[in-house]
């Protein structure tokens, strides 16, 4: 079992092996809220005030205090290896959030400690207790899930309630990443869970004259052309395009894909009827659930649809009937990124793979 707070893992090892342990500065322990991040905006001369251009965010600093206890000279060299400034980048993660990881993480602060060096009374070796103050810094501003289901986390053993505010859901109410058999213009639902942008690796298999792809939440946008059974890696996080693992040159036009992220999960129980486009709460719902998508399951299959308004303080009006079993069911209230897939002589199938992003 990880012990929140005090451990964390990097470079596909943890702070356990070392018997080093993350703690507290005082009472309180020091954390980031966001990556570091520039604003661009531009003076005109002789106006008062700047125009505001957007924000880039940059790189996250992630600061630790460790404590080492009682390590010998081996493991004190080992240490110094693991994180050393320049044995190059690698994936970050605190015991506290098991779910999530930052990537291309490395030391970036020259570590001064306090050494307290003592001798074993049984073999008269050197054994070592310090404190060492470290920043790491993570050069993508963003960390990235470990699973995206509720069952891959506990089955990883992460501790009770690990998934709260999340945007993590159980396999039954997340939605399919798969999609087969696409033979006419088809609006597809991506959900990405997390509080941020995240960028799928897209697999296309299939045929079409001119496949357009086009996500209507942000425009963001491509187009293959002559598609003949191969198959396409649209791979939106290192930027590149490939046919049958050969890279892709002029058949491919527009940009990369960007999943937006969905606001925190409303969740009641409602009750369905088979055919109907209503369904009604145990409690009084908020305005703000109209636009969102309703994701269900009726112990079989699992049914999700627009919200398209609310009749009253308790039942919403659906853009789909209803087509399970009627009853009532937990209900998961998200945001989804709204993807048009077109083409002429169109017969598809895609496959989205992603992390949920988180800020």
């Amino acid at each position: 079992m990880l012990e929140k707070f005090t451990g964390f893992g990097f470079k596909n090892r943890t702070s356990d092996e070392f018997s080093v342990y993350s703690v507290t500065s005082g009472s309180t322990y020091e954390r980031s809220m966001f990556a570091e991040f520039e604003d661009k905006e531009e003076a005109v001369e002789g106006q008062e005030g700047s125009y505001y251009f957007g924000t880039n965010m940059r790189t996250k600093p992630l600061n630790l205090t460790l404590y080492m206890a009682n390590i010998d000279r081996n493991t004190y060299l080992d240490l110094q290896d693991w994180l050393s400034p320049n044995n190059g980048l690698g994936d970050f993660w605190l015991y506290e959030e098991p779910y999530k990881y930052y990537r291309n993480v490395k030391v970036v602060s020259s570590i001064d400690y306090g050494l307290y060096p003592f001798e074993n009374a049984d073999t008269g070796a050197n054994i070592y207790n310090a404190e060492l103050p470290v920043t790491l810094k993570s050069y993508d501003p963003y960390s990235y899930s470990f699973v995206n289901t509720k069952e891959e986390g506990d089955a990883n053993g992460y501790f009770d309630g690990w998934d709260e505010g999340t945007g993590i859901l159980p396999a039954n109410y997340t939605l399919p990443t798969s999609f087969i058999g696409i033979t006419s213009p088809t609006e597809i639902k991506v959900y990405n869970g997390g509080n941020a942008r995240t960028k799928p690796i897209i697999t296309i298999n299939g045929v079409s004259d001119l496949l357009a792809v086009t996500n209507v939440n942000n425009a963001d946008s491509f187009s293959i052309s002559a598609i003949t059974d191969q198959t396409f890696v649209i791979d939106c996080v290192k930027g590149q395009i490939t046919e049958d693992d050969s890279l892709v040159v002029g058949r491919f036009s527009g940009g990369f894909i960007n999943l937006e992220p969905s606001k925190r999960p409303y969740i009641t129980q409602m009750t369905f009827t088979n055919g109907s486009n209503q369904a009604t709460s145990t409690e009084d719902l908020p305005q703000s659930l109209v636009g969102r998508e309703l994701v269900t399951h009726d112990g079989t299959s699992q049914f999700n649809s627009n919200i398209d308004l609310l009749v009253d303080s308790t039942t919403v009006q659906l853009e789909n009937n209803f087509d399970g079993v009627s009853g009532a069911y937990d209900v998961y209230i998200i945001d989804v990124n709204r993807i048009i897939i077109g083409g002429n002589n169109l017969n598809v199938d895609f496959q989205f793979e992603f992390p949920y992003a988180y800020k």
